[in-house]
């Protein structure tokens, strides 16, 4: 193999960075807004619509196989044609599936452009990484990532807020203005189109590959789909895949029935699953930060291994806080349920290097295909634990359950993160190869920032 060469490109400047910085930001936590605000109108669309649990349950179903499948096509598209088109197309399609959702006027039409939705939210999240860590200086990667991470929770929860108060000032058809409000990111496509600059690392490889002038071995790669699953990639991909993959069995194995738990099993009031969600939210933003700043200077696999060794003890906690029957304190401060559900979303900023580490093992050719691939169809494996966890029980004994799956999860995220190679620091160029052990590349300095 040739070595890797230098890339000598001009810097990005600061409106540039800062749009790259902000696009990736807005663009990653409106994901989260529309993705689950569905989950906030399901009551009253399922009432409206007159839809069974079973037809609900298989909307969801639609929307999260059509973002798997928007992985793998918007992965493709960022790669071949460009990062900024891939954020520009990706966006569009989720933001007038939104609008458009509105106009449902029955189950199957509801399916159709929620799928639609699902499609243009498969694709944000690996090319908005993939061009943030082409862009941004190596030795902050970790901490800029880590944002852009929160920003997901942070989008979940104005989705709640939102929801409440347009159902509160429209009733219960207010549903069809909720979902519509999922168009706002539209306006990010037009600040894309403008300020917004491509990867230089990117654009350097393909003016390389018009000229005819890449090595052999990059002469003779296939489609960038069929690249991830050969040779090196191929282990690194199945690793990326079951990280994320236990990561989303567990997480969606206790957020999904929290809810139900506290107001079922507890006989606790919607109000308090509110408090309780919008404290745990708040208060892990700053932690998911906090270890991906540490991931800049412990390592990837360190910074890791902290909060998925707390997001264990909180599977733990929530089995041991359940094993009996018990109501509602009075306040979430003083209610064991609350402290173990605390330390298991706090745990669950192990995610927060995802993007960056995911980003950083795989070339550029094939890094946004990568890293949609994996994190794409590694959410998918979220689809069995609303699945596993009822049937495991049900009242206050689901919190058993849930934690059970959620340590099963978890246990699975935290073997292939050690698996894993440690990429802190990596410089990339425009010719590189797949990572595959341990980056012993210098490190740069605090006050450069590196331009690829």
């Amino acid at each position: 193999m040739s070595a890797p060469a230098a890339v000598t490109l001009g810097r990005y400047t600061t409106m540039q960075l800062t749009s790259i910085f902000v696009s990736t930001l807005l663009g990653y936590s409106l994901d989260g807004y529309n993705l689950l605000i569905l989950s906030f109108l399901m009551p009253y669309i399922a009432s409206d619509m007159h839809l069974s649990p079973v037809a609900t349950g298989t909307i969801f179903s639609m929307q999260l196989v059509a973002s798997m499948l928007g992985g793998v096509l918007f992965g493709w598209i960022a790669d071949a044609l460009g990062r900024k088109n891939g954020l520009i197309l990706s966006i569009a399609l989720y933001s007038v599936g939104a609008l458009v959702s509105g106009f449902s006027w029955n189950l199957a039409s509801l399916m159709v452009l929620r799928f639609i939705t699902g499609l243009g939210l498969g694709g944000e999240w690996g090319i908005g990484m993939a061009l943030f860590n082409e862009a941004w200086s190596p030795n902050r990667r970790g901490l800029g990532a880590a944002v852009i991470q929160s920003s997901f929770l942070a989008g979940v929860s104005v989705a709640g807020i939102v929801a409440a108060a347009i159902i509160g000032a429209a009733g219960p058809t207010g549903w069809r203005v909720a979902l519509m409000t999922g168009f706002i990111p539209v306006l990010l496509v037009l600040v894309i189109r403008l300020w917004m600059p491509e990867s230089h690392l990117w654009r350097e490889y393909h003016e390389l590959k018009r000229a005819g002038r890449l090595p052999e071995e990059k002469r003779r790669q296939s489609a960038p789909v069929v690249e991830i699953f050969r040779g090196k990639a191929l282990i690194l991909t199945i690793m990326g895949l079951l990280l994320v993959g236990g990561f989303m069995f567990a997480f969606y194995g206790v957020s999904t029935f929290v809810p139900t738990l506290i107001v079922k099993g507890y006989h606790a009031r919607p109000a308090t699953f509110a408090a309780v969600n919008t404290a745990v939210t708040w208060i892990s933003i700053p932690i998911y930060i906090v270890f991906g700043g540490l991931s800049d200077a412990w390592g990837r696999k360190k910074a890791f291994l902290v909060p998925g060794l707390a997001m264990a003890a909180g599977s733990i906690a929530l089995f041991v806080v359940t094993r009996t029957a018990g109501t509602y304190p009075g306040s979430i401060w003083v209610w064991g349920l609350f402290w173990a559900y605390l330390l298991w979303y706090a745990g669950t900023s192990a995610a927060a290097l995802f993007g960056v580490w995911l980003s950083e093992v795989f070339p550029v050719e094939i890094r946004a295909t990568a890293v949609s691939v994996t994190y794409m169809i590694g959410r998918g494996a979220s689809a069995l634990s609303p699945i596993v966890v009822p049937a495991f029980a049900a009242g206050v004994l689901l919190g058993r359950a849930m934690g059970i799956v959620s340590l099963i999860g978890t246990i699975v995220m935290l073997a292939f993160g050690l698996l894993l190679p440690e990429t802190r620091g990596r410089i990339f160029h425009v010719i590189d190869h797949v990572v595959a052990g341990h980056v012993a590349e210098p490190r740069v300095a605090s006050a450069e920032r590196v331009e690829q």
